[in-house]
């Protein structure tokens, strides 16, 4: 029998400020913490309730001194966000079709991000199964009232074991999943009351993303809440070359979880911790 949470429950904000200063030991602590879309914090501005999103399960590290960093040639107008404070939201399209979601990591002018590959979707199965697989959606579903969590979502029953796991694997999935777009550029990951400006045009406010510290959100939602997806696994993470990208491809930049399937591609790799 599936565990049930109501939406009454809520999980402290992890302050993207608090990350590694170091871009590839950040790659690495983001993954076990979870992105998720959220209702608006409560009051003490501390808490939120996840609508959306899942457990971090693959990163890629991009500094300034790395060729295949979009910040590799200085500031431009396209890459200003990488310059930015720590948690700073770097959205870009690739290849002009996918949205690729980055979290800026260390000093302001660093011009250094972690690009989240992938994600064990967790919650709103169903929200982010309307955006990935419209056409498996039918009128007999019903959609889960308001924003209550439970493992009875059906999106976790009707949807094809390939489908699930392709849900959020890779950095383009992963953005549509969430409904990210070139409009979440520039936005911070959220950390409760404020807003964060960048140099040049306003570009403020709640992005309605947040990041929540593994331990903290397992206290309250336990990883095999949804059925059909993987409630344990070796938490080990691994170290690879690049996949997808001609510059620097080499470089043992990309870390993740070893879950097939669920990680992008390949998972083969060194295990590191």
């Amino acid at each position: 029998m599936m565990m049930h949470f109501s939406s009454r429950e809520s999980v402290s904000i992890m302050d993207p400020g608090e990350l590694p200063g170091n871009t590839i030991q950040a790659a690495r602590v983001l993954l076990g913490s979870y992105i998720v879309l959220a209702d608006k914090p409560r009051s003490d501005e501390k808490t939120v309730i996840p609508r959306c999103g899942g457990m971090i399960i693959e990163t890629e590290a991009y500094t300034l001194d790395d060729p295949a960093s979009h910040s590799f040639g200085g500031r431009t107008q396209r890459n200003r966000v990488m310059f930015a404070e720590a948690g700073f939201l770097y959205v870009y399209r690739s290849y002009g079709i996918h949205h690729c979601m980055n979290i800026v990591t260390c000093d302001p002018g660093s011009g250094e991000a972690v690009l989240i590959r992938s994600l064990l979707p967790i919650f709103g199965l169903r929200e982010m199964q309307e955006r990935r697989f419209p056409e498996s959606i039918t009128e007999k579903q019903p959609s889960p009232a308001g924003h209550e969590i439970t493992g009875d979502d059906p999106a976790g029953h009707n949807l094809p074991e390939k489908q699930k796991k392709r849900l959020c694997s890779g950095p383009g999935n992963v953005c549509r999943a969430l409904g990210v777009d070139m409009s979440y550029n520039g936005f911070p990951v959220c950390v409760g009351e404020g807003s964060h400006e960048l140099e040049g045009p306003d570009v403020s406010g709640n992005s309605g993303i947040f990041l929540i510290e593994g331990a903290e959100m397992e206290r309250v939602y336990p990883v095999g809440l949804v059925e059909g997806f993987p409630d344990s696994f070796t938490r080990e993470i691994r170290v690879s070359p690049r996949i997808g990208i001609t510059k620097n491809p080499h470089a043992p930049r990309r870390f993740f979880y070893s879950l097939p399937g669920y990680v992008s591609r390949s998972t083969t790799g060194r295990t590191i911790a």
